[in-house]
């Protein structure tokens, strides 16, 4: 009832020309929702698959590359009485590319397997020839932030190096991290007031829009264009599935727009109120709710990537 079919590859059928369009021209509105990606039926069995095979049970505390050269530079200098402050506070494992591979992976994750080859498919099919994507490149991984009220990953650009914020915007004609899509396995009466959890998209520095990780919810957003932060879950753990595709921009394409929206707003008022989108919205367009947040300190963005080195390194299976 959920993915409709077009040739062999399966579609998400949330996916609209909206989507298409927003990621195309990038900037940092480069984002959409999608609800019910896969359906009920496809997360509950993910969730059982990862239950059966003990994935959960392999996760170790994640780590940026900065946070891993500090550590590096602390050992190496005999300094442990300050270590570095914690950037991310979840546990997270990547699905190597090798392993997903194998021909028992889809056997042994069927669910998994399908929503993988669906957001794939579906960003391969409505993107190109714009976005040109390498499927051979994707990245996936499995990450847990617990519900501790305090752990949460602060703002940060997944391509790295300052690229959301302009500063090497030529890279996004380079292959690297293009496109993220974050599918989240929270609990099915996940509260947006009483369990957090939500991710931050920054518009501007000044403006941002909060989506709460609700059940079968899909986020999907340009890695080099939207810089983002994850918020403290309150009770209980959240779960997601990122995934990371690698690509480069057509050469007709422009870079311009990518920081198009992060110019200095210094002595400026917001254009307009952050909003949070607390109901799921409509499949053709984004529904938010008007709700004035209170102005925030945010730290500034950070010229990081969020892995250490290759995605498929260490914390793989």
């Amino acid at each position: 009832l959920y993915i409709l079919s077009t040739t062999m590859a399966p579609i998400l059928k949330g996916w609209s020309e909206l989507t298409s369009r927003l990621l195309v021209e990038g900037g940092s509105s480069a984002w959409n929702v999608i609800d019910e990606a896969v359906g009920g039926d496809v997360c509950a069995g993910i969730e059982k698959e990862l239950e059966q095979s003990r994935v959960l049970d392999k996760l170790l505390p994640a780590r940026t590359t900065g946070e891993a050269n500090a550590e590096n530079l602390l050992t190496l200098f005999m300094v442990q009485d300050d270590p570095p402050a914690k950037i991310r506070g979840d546990k997270s494992i990547y699905l190597s590319r090798e392993y997903r591979r194998e021909p028992s992976f889809a056997q042994r994750h069927p669910n998994l397997h399908l929503l993988i080859e669906t957001v794939q498919s579906t960003v391969l099919e409505s993107l190109s020839p714009s976005i040109q994507i390498d499927p051979s490149q994707t990245s996936v991984q499995l990450a847990v932030y617990p519900g501790d009220g305090r752990s949460g990953y602060i703002r940060h650009c997944d391509r790295g190096q300052g690229v959301c914020k302009g500063e090497g915007a030529s890279l996004a004609h380079q292959l690297g991290r293009i496109v993220t899509a974050v599918y989240y396995l929270t609990n099915s009466d996940w509260n947006a007031t009483d369990d957090g959890g939500h991710l931050r998209l920054f518009q501007s520095d000044r403006q941002t829009t909060d989506v709460v990780p609700y059940r079968d919810r899909l986020v999907i957003f340009r890695a080099d264009g939207v810089e983002h932060q994850v918020l403290p879950s309150k009770r209980r753990p959240r779960t997601a599935i990122t995934i990371w595709f690698y690509g480069t921009l057509h050469p007709s394409l422009s870079t311009s727009s990518i920081h198009q929206n992060f110019d200095s707003e210094k002595g400026n008022q917001p254009s307009s109120s952050p909003v949070k989108i607390t109901q799921p919205p409509s499949n053709d367009d984004r529904t938010t709710v008007n709700e004035p947040a209170p102005m925030r300190n945010d730290p500034p963005p950070l010229p990081i990537s969020d892995h250490t080195g290759n995605d498929d390194a260490d914390k793989s299976i």
